[in-house]
């Protein structure tokens, strides 16, 4: 029994399998496999979830239109305080701060409009796709 339940699940990919391979019975999975296996350490778990998601990290949607407004914003923002506050004690730690600041505002934005966009593009698609169905059923059906 728990070998069959092992083979259904052998092409299944489950959120704490890792990158190597290596999977991980957690939790109901455990109690779904008879229990005969031990259950994960957390710090297991976490490493996995951390190696996973920094290796899937460059595939996020809107990662680098959003980091490129949000360097450049932070940029030319830092350029200009720094160059108001030359003089001024810790000037450059201000023009630094300040830039940060918006490099994350600007990265925030961009990234919310983006993925703003882009799901309102595949409502948009999805809706198309329906409307063509729609429509080749009834020049079916004539």
């Amino acid at each position: 029994d728990r070998q069959r339940a092992e083979e259904e699940l052998e092409g299944v990919r489950h959120p704490f399998q890792s990158t190597r391979g290596r999977k991980l019975v957690v939790g109901y999975l455990q109690v779904g496999l008879g229990g005969a296996t031990g259950r994960a350490g957390m710090d297991q778990v976490s490493s996995t979830l951390l190696e996973q998601s920094l290796s899937t990290f460059k595939d996020a949607p809107c990662l680098k239109e959003s980091l490129g407004f949000g360097v450049g914003g932070g940029v030319v923002i830092a350029g200009l305080r720094y160059k108001q506050l030359r003089g001024q004690p810790l000037g450059a730690a201000r023009a630094g701060f300040s830039g940060a600041v918006v490099f994350g505002l600007t990265c925030g934005v961009a990234w919310t409009v983006c993925r703003y966009r882009s799901g309102i593009l595949a409502s948009d698609r999805v809706m198309a796709e329906k409307l063509l169905k729609l429509k080749a059923m009834q020049d079916k059906n004539r």
